[in-house]
């Protein structure tokens, strides 16, 4: 009977593994699900990881009461499961129904400050449910494990750990292989299928063991008649871990916006940071159930770990400026992609995982320190782990909407380095072990340690991050013997530099040209990407018999916008995510004809794709502008559903031009994203821009009449014969000659 007790026991064990890696699979699914409505802006997204994570906090505080009082808490978890699993099922129906919701509210309110805050409350009635159930799971299943105190911080080190390398798993599974193999339904339905099978599991299991003892209602009564069962010590402790939560949300989202700045903004670039800081906190909750096990943890040692989290980021923060050139190095070494995913990884692991990991100890050791007795564990453990994930929520929320669009990423760090600092010597200050001589002695080496590191000038090189090198490493490979990387950069003078909210935004000079580059990436220029942006408004236009408004997806640099107000149009609309960019739109000027000062023009700060799904205006002409699909939180602007979307706006005769880069995207990804195209639009013209590598896909449900005596009619009538002559197209003729398939020739 006692084998296969045990036997049972690790098999509910690899079930609690595995479903930390259908919870992350879900978090990745449902966010990238809900950002298809509400939009990939930085609100959308933060509201729904906030949401997202306060369900796991209330879930954590419900279940954590109700698991003391259950006799058999595995069959709690087991239905917790099950429900979990359910609910994967319901998600797209319940997605269906508040559609209609947001598009009326964006209708009535446009997109406003009350729009967003009204937003904010949408993704809460799909994810609340099971959110909450998934807060649940720890607390559950830690009444079900752990039966004695002497083994409290080693088993919880345990469980936290292996729920942590599951949802390693997950990220593995999901962002590398299967949701480009099956897709998001597919992956939900198997992830919601999995679920369900861990719970049926466990609830087999639960009918072969011996029922857990439940605190009885005369200690409940006890537990509540006594609040002073949680001393002022431990309401510092759990203030701390609620601080620690915090600090941990704010380095990741500003350890994710350097890193993207310094080692590109892939979608493979951000699964493989997120990988790192989780695998850091798996490792951390590991070792300390491996070597604290049994020995009285004081609450001092709390203090040192908060110490060393703080004076460590402060130590490695220089290192964010020099991981160009350690990217370049590696770079050096071999081009094969494996290889560079797996650099991109080493480099993330050398700046995040000292503090990953003593985050990961933090967790156990507080749930030993604070748990006096495993009768109230659950409701302990759901305690902990809610001011913990409220924390996080609340880091997230100041780190993107408050600290880097007003202080920028490297303060943003550094203030939360001093809280956990400060954290640690309150800590010392309070902590019983120690005599006044000693808590006083040691508070103020941890000043001591802290405070050179915070006044020195070590500030970070901002043109590393205006930019990304290590995103065009041929051009300084050649030249890498005779020059460093800082000195390359300093060929470039920044004219304009903003950390905004969803994404860094810069302007920069080598003497001759102006580049706009956003997360280090170069969107536009005044020279080499003109004829792109010039032509990508000019095109379109020519080929419609009587172009009235346009929309364009993407302001950048404002040569488009500005093209368009030019010809002659009587309206153009255009959607810019970020506010950053509008103000660096303002160095172009000179070529975008002074656009951003014409009434003809209106920008409309939101997700294009957002105001496309909430508007009913439709449009002669619409210009999507997008950054490459590789980059991340672009892809969702080269799909099928988007282009119907745009389909829809569009009215009859109406054309569509997509702007569609050929570096660093394989022929096979090309010609999907001609054939994704294609699905949509019956007759589709692919154009090679002049000069460059740049591709503009027109497509509509007309056949585009390309007689070239109408078209230098039009030229000639709407005066741009300058404009297209300095991209070397003197005449229709040339211009026509650009056209690389016909609609025939695309079948």
């Amino acid at each position: 009977m006692e084998k296969e007790t045990k036997q049972i026991v690790v098999a509910v064990l690899f079930c609690y593994f595995l479903s930390g890696a259908t919870g992350l699979i879900y978090q990745i699914l449902w966010r990238r699900m809900l950002t298809l409505i509400f939009g990939s802006a930085t609100h959308s997204t933060s509201a729904v990881l906030a949401i997202f994570m306060g369900g796991l906090a209330l879930g954590s505080i419900v279940f954590g009461k109700l698991s003391d009082r259950l006799k058999r808490p595995l069959a709690g978890y087991a239905f917790l499961q099950m429900g979990i699993g359910l609910y994967a099922f319901l998600l797209p129906y319940f997605i269906g129904l508040i559609r209609p919701l947001y598009l009326g509210l964006a209708r009535i309110l446009g997109f406003s400050g009350w729009y967003y805050l009204i937003l904010f409350l949408l993704p809460a009635l799909i994810m609340i449910v099971p959110a909450t159930l998934m807060g649940g799971t720890f607390p559950m299943l830690s009444k079900f494990y752990i039966r004695r105190k002497d083994i409290l911080g080693e088993y919880v080190g345990k469980l936290y750990a292996l729920n942590t390398f599951g949802a390693v798993l997950g990220i593995i599974l999901s962002g590398y292989f299967l949701l480009p193999i099956l897709g998001m339904r597919l992956l939900n339905l198997g992830a919601g299928v999995l679920s369900i099978g861990i719970g049926i599991l466990c609830w087999l299991f639960d009918r072969r063991l011996p029922r857990v003892t439940p605190v009885s209602e005369e200690e409940v009564k006890i537990e509540r008649l006594h609040p002073e069962r949680i001393t002022y010590l431990g309401w510092i402790i759990l203030a701390g871990i609620g601080l620690s939560g915090m600090t941990s949300m704010i380095y990741e989202v500003s350890w994710t916006r350097a890193l993207s700045l310094s080692l590109g903004s892939s979608i493979y670039a951000f699964s493989t940071m997120l990988l790192t800081f989780i695998i850091g906190i798996a490792l951390g909750s590991l070792l300390f159930s491996l070597f604290w096990k049994k020995k009285v943890v004081p609450y001092y040692g709390f203090g040192i770990v908060e110490a060393l989290i703080g004076i460590g980021v402060l130590i490695l923060l220089p290192t964010f400026s020099h991981l160009p050139s350690y990217m370049l190095s590696l770079f050096a070494i071999s081009r094969n992609y494996t290889f560079l995913i797996f650099s991109q990884f080493f480099l993330s692991f050398l700046v995040m995982i000292f503090p990953a990991l003593l985050f990961g100890i933090t967790f156990p050791m507080v749930a030993k320190i604070f748990i006096p007795d495993v009768r109230i564990l659950g409701h302990r453990i759901g305690q902990i782990y809610a001011i913990n994930t409220a924390g996080c929520v609340i880091g997230a929320f100041l780190a993107g909407f408050v600290l880097i669009p007003k202080i920028g990423a490297q303060w943003t760090i550094t203030i939360a380095a001093l809280v956990n600092v400060a954290i640690a010597i309150t800590v010392f200050l309070v902590a019983p072990e120690l005599g006044l001589t000693r808590r006083v002695s040691i508070s103020l080496l941890s000043l001591a340690l802290t405070l050179p590191l915070v006044i020195s000038p070590r500030g970070w090189n901002k043109m590393s991050f205006s930019y990304a090198i290590t995103l065009r490493p041929a051009q300084y490979l050649k030249v890498r013997n005779l020059i460093s990387v800082e000195d390359y950069l300093r060929r470039f003078k920044l004219l304009f530099y903003r950390e905004g909210i969803n994404c860094n935004v810069a302007v920069l000079s080598d003497g001759e040209t102006v580049f706009l580059t956003i997360n280090g990436k170069v969107e536009a220029s005044n020279s080499p990407d003109m004829p792109t942006q010039v032509l990508s408004a000019y095109l379109p236009l020519l080929l419609h018999p009587d172009p009235k408004n346009v929309f364009i997806l993407g302001l950048g640099s404002g040569i488009t916008a500005g093209a368009c107000v030019h010809y002659g149009v009587n309206s153009a609309d255009c959607a810019e995510i970020e506010a950053a960019v509008v103000e660096a739109a303002k160095f172009f000027s000179r070529e975008n004809k002074g656009v951003l000062g014409n009434s003809k023009l209106k920008i409309i700060v939101a997700d294009g794709r957002n105001y496309l799904l909430a508007t009913d205006k439709r449009y002669d002409v619409i210009i999507n502008e997008p950054s490459n699909p590789w980059i991340a939180g672009m892809a969702n602007l080269f799909s099928k559903d988007y282009y119907e979307l745009c389909k829809k706006r569009m009215k009859e005769n109406g054309i569509f031009c997509q702007w569609l880069q050929s570096y660093c995207i394989s022929p096979r990804d090309f010609q999907m994203v001609v054939r994704t195209f294609h699905r949509v639009f019956k007759h589709v013209y692919v154009w090679m821009v002049p000069g460059t590598t740049d591709y503009l896909l027109l497509g509509s449900d007309r056949e585009l009449r390309l007689d070239h005596q109408k078209i230098q009619t039009k030229i000639e009538a709407h005066r741009i014969n300058t404009d297209l002559n300095s991209i070397g197209i003197p005449d229709a003729l040339a211009l026509l000659a650009t056209l690389r398939l016909t609609p025939l020739e695309v079948e």
